[in-house]
């Protein structure tokens, strides 16, 4: 009795099989993964949506280059290297294709490299390469203070030299780390989010769970069983029929639930902060202080570490000090016609500005007989080194002691007014 008593409970004992139908293959590896690769981060669209406005932005603007001497600042036009970097590196890309490529490369990776090539030849036959992250080996001396670095691309070795390189977050100046390195958990979040909304969608909302049977099924029981429960999920228009003793039991809450919406919209704020870029910025309206916060956080950074980068590598020992390149950032504010007027009109009143250079900078024919610079008759000019001080309205001269007050008479001869002093020490 007790025998039969034993096998008895045992067919009455309730058997658990856990079915993660449709999360089997590579898509639950995905979500099993622990950190995300570059092709992953950028497929996310808060990653893409931010990487392509920086990125589109940056490479928009025109590098010029200018020479400075003593005091004075001329642009250089006609330099090869100008048209390098604005038009044409090389015979298959663009200027702002390269701009744009390492600008990605800068914000995933946190380094791009450009391969300088006609290096102690003419200016006239030096271009530009770009070089993926992806195909860069670096090879570090053993010396810790005094380290040396080689750069291996398919098995050659280059100088560090021969290639324009911005790095970000760097420690040695060829290496740096961007947001995929620094901020794999939250993108790795992001991913997840995607993954759960996009598999929920593609089932239809069905819930995950475990089915539940209260006799022990033989295993060809349970692979049919599968077999069909899969296809519920992918097909998504099917129906299975679960036979006496086996029932169905909800795992996981609903996306609504999970205040996925909610979520969603936290991680992609997060995001926008890792670029500095303002949440409210994709909005359909952008108010003027958001575009310009964008400009300075986001922009600006990147615009002058690549000016530093450039300017080391292009410029030759002799020039260095004396030239520079740097981005038109003029060109940030072009799109808001009122706004950049408005600015033009400040310039032409203090007298930054000809009306002659304005026209240039909206690209119209310049006139010669529009060259001046306005003067007001009311402002007084000291000339800072000599000390002299020159009033417009009445066209006098004055010294900084007042001594020695001159004016031009009509007929263009100076004449004394007064003020100077005899050898007695009284006024004449």
């Amino acid at each position: 009795m007790a025998l039969r008593g034993f096998f008895q409970r045992e067919r009455t004992e309730v058997i658990t099989e856990e079915l993660d139908l449709h999360l089997e293959g590579t898509e639950h590896e995905k979500i099993k993964s622990k950190t995300i690769s570059k092709e992953q981060a950028i497929g996310l669209p808060s990653v893409y949506a931010n990487v392509e406005l920086i990125s589109n932005v940056i490479s928009s603007l025109e590098v010029k280059l200018y020479k400075e001497l003593e005091g004075s600042v001329e642009e250089v036009k006609g330099d090869r290297r100008i048209d390098l970097l604005n038009d044409s590196p090389n015979s298959l890309m663009s200027g702002d294709e390269l701009k744009k490529a390492m600008v990605r490369d800068y914000l995933l990776d946190g380094a791009c490299y450009v391969y300088m090539c006609g290096q102690g030849y003419s200016k006239d036959r030096w271009s530009l390469y770009y070089i993926p992250t992806t195909d860069i080996s670096l090879l570090y001396s053993p010396d810790i203070i005094f380290k040396t670095v080689t750069i291996n691309i398919q098995g050659q070795n280059f100088n560090p030299d021969n290639f324009i390189i911005c790095t970000k977050n760097t420690v040695d100046g060829v290496k740096g780390k961007g947001i995929v390195v620094e901020c794999n958990s939250i993108l790795k979040q992001a991913l997840d989010n995607m993954n759960y909304t996009t598999q929920t969608m593609g089932n239809g909302g069905v819930k995950r769970g475990v089915l539940q049977s209260t006799r022990r099924l033989t295993a060809e029981a349970i692979g049919e069983l599968k077999k069909a429960w899969k296809r519920l999920y992918e097909q998504n228009n099917d129906c299975i029929v679960l036979n006496e003793g086996i029932t169905y039991h909800e795992l996981q809450q609903t996306g609504a639930e999970m205040q996925m919406i909610e979520s969603k919209n936290a991680i992609d704020a997060d995001i926008c902060r890792l670029f500095n870029v303002p949440v409210n910025l994709f909005n359909s309206t952008i108010p003027e202080d958001v575009w310009d916060a964008f400009v300075k956080l986001a922009i600006m950074p990147i615009v002058n570490k690549f000016e530093k980068a450039i300017n080391k590598a292009l410029l030759t020992t002799e020039e260095q000090g004396k030239y520079y390149f740097a981005f038109d950032t003029k060109q940030l504010n072009k799109g808001d016609i009122e706004k950049r007027f408005k600015a033009y009109e400040i310039a032409l009143k203090n007298g930054f500005m000809t009306p002659s250079e304005v026209r240039f900078e909206e690209d119209l024919n310049e006139i010669e007989s529009l060259n001046f610079v306005k003067l007001s008759l009311g402002d007084v000019l000291m000339h800072i080194e000599s000390g002299e001080i020159y009033t417009p309205n009445t066209n006098t001269k004055v010294n900084q002691d007042y001594t020695n007050v001159v004016q031009n008479g009509a007929d263009g001869t100076k004449m004394v007014k007064g003020g100077e002093k005899d050898a007695s020490g009284g006024e004449k």
